[in-house]
């Protein structure tokens, strides 16, 4: 079931509120390229409980491969992340 957007009434879409709770909203890698407060701030929101960042699966960087095509693959309920450490 898809939520209406309490906006516009369309089916939920990013950067309109889907409910009173939730926003989606895009966020460009370029766009922030030089706000170094940014990460610091998405993480003190993880570590505080006000985002939760979704999260398909974790791989190694030589999986990168099996990321671009899970990606490419669609329905996804969250992203795969990368681990570098």
């Amino acid at each position: 079931m898809h939520s209406k957007c309490i906006q516009c009434g369309f089916e939920s879409h990013r950067g309109h509120r889907v409910d009173g709770r939730v926003r989606v909203r895009p966020v460009m890698v370029t766009d922030i390229w030089t706000d170094t407060d940014a990460p610091a701030d998405l993480a003190r929101r993880v570590d505080a409980g006000t985002l939760t960042p979704r999260v398909h699966e974790v791989l190694r960087p030589e999986q990168a491969a099996d990321a671009h095509r899970l990606l490419a693959a669609g329905g996804l309920r969250g992203r795969p992340v990368l681990d570098f450490s």
